[in-house]
């Protein structure tokens, strides 16, 4: 994990060269163009020129720059944690944790609208702290997120949306990927399980025979997820090599921290698509969806007890 961040670092490092030296070579070859009699005997098209020659110039010292800025702010850093290692790459915060034989990657990414860095830093390191190992079928007794075999504590007052992906050892093609949040908080909006589930569907009908596949629609239906009621869509291919692709989700409500969205994503990739990474095809559709549909029945969210500071618990909700 770490060694993959020092490549992007490498990429990038690239890009900006290859952008230093075609700005370069442009400014020369314009440079070049207003030693000829003709282009100096036309005053505008000599300005023009040297105009354009300088704009090169100075487009590369930009790039320089940031080549500079990107040697400083691409570099490894200390959370502090055993067993541990951070990356800081420009804008996004990366930790990599080894806890009882399992590798946790947390990263932090920054945008247009997302706070300063001082302060998503310091929100960083306040949820790498609250990080625990979890054994996976243990259920805390506080407030907080469990994710696979790990446990973020947390007192749900603050903004929160969030994806985990997960995959099982035995079929390493087919990713499932669990969101939720707390709905309109924080520019958090999402998708909506009908419209989703429909359009997921609708990718059989539009695309037809994709690439020698047969494809069959799935739903949109409703589902259970959990104690609440959800919609569910996909597709799967009927003949060809094996491929699908699922969506479930249910809404939430505006700010609410107990009945926030849900969607579980299913995908699946073949040794096709993702030579060399993937090793073997995904298996029958039938025993993802089972998988899948477990999942979705497994949901809760659940309230907990907690102190609100007069002797009386109040409830707070856990994912």
């Amino acid at each position: 994990m770490q060694r993959l961040t020092g490549v992007d670092k490498n990429l990038a490092r690239h890009d900006i060269d290859a952008s230093i030296k075609g700005d370069l070579s442009a400014a020369e070859s314009l440079e070049q163009q207003i030693t000829r009699k003709e282009i100096q005997a036309d005053p505008e098209q000599f300005a023009r020129y040297k105009s354009d020659a300088a704009h090169f110039r100075k487009s590369a010292e930009e790039h320089a720059a940031g080549k500079i800025r990107l040697e400083k702010s691409w570099h490894p850093t200390d959370w502090g944690l055993p067993n541990s290692l951070g990356y800081i790459a420009g804008p996004t915060l990366y930790a990599f944790i080894l806890r009882n034989g399992y590798a946790f990657q947390f990263m932090s990414t920054g945008g247009e609208g997302d706070p300063p860095f001082e302060e998503r830093l310091a929100a960083f390191k306040s949820l790498l702290q609250r990080f625990e190992y979890r054994p996976l079928y243990q259920v805390p007794t506080k407030p907080g997120l469990c994710i696979p075999h790990g446990f973020i504590a947390d007192d749900g007052q603050g903004h929160f949306s969030g994806e985990v992906s997960y995959r099982y050892a035995d079929s390493p093609g087919v990713i499932y990927t669990l969101g939720t949040g707390v709905e309109d908080e924080q520019n958090f909006r999402a998708n909506e399980p009908m419209l989703e589930a429909t359009a997921r569907s609708t990718v059989a009908g539009l695309m037809g025979n994709a690439a020698g596949r047969k494809l069959k629609a799935l739903g949109p239906k409703s589902v259970s997820i959990g104690a609440r009621s959800g919609t569910m869509g996909g597709i799967t291919t009927t003949e060809g090599k094996p491929g699908y692709s699922v969506y479930a989700g249910t809404s939430g409500w505006s700010h609410s921290k107990v009945l926030v969205p849900i969607s579980l994503n299913m995908r699946s990739f073949d040794r096709e698509t993702v030579p060399g990474e993937i090793k073997v095809d995904p298996p029958p559709f039938a025993q993802s969806l089972l998988r899948f549909e477990l999942t979705l029945g497994s949901m809760r969210t659940r309230h907990t007890a907690q102190p609100t500071g007069e002797g009386t618990p109040s409830p707070r909700n856990t994912q």
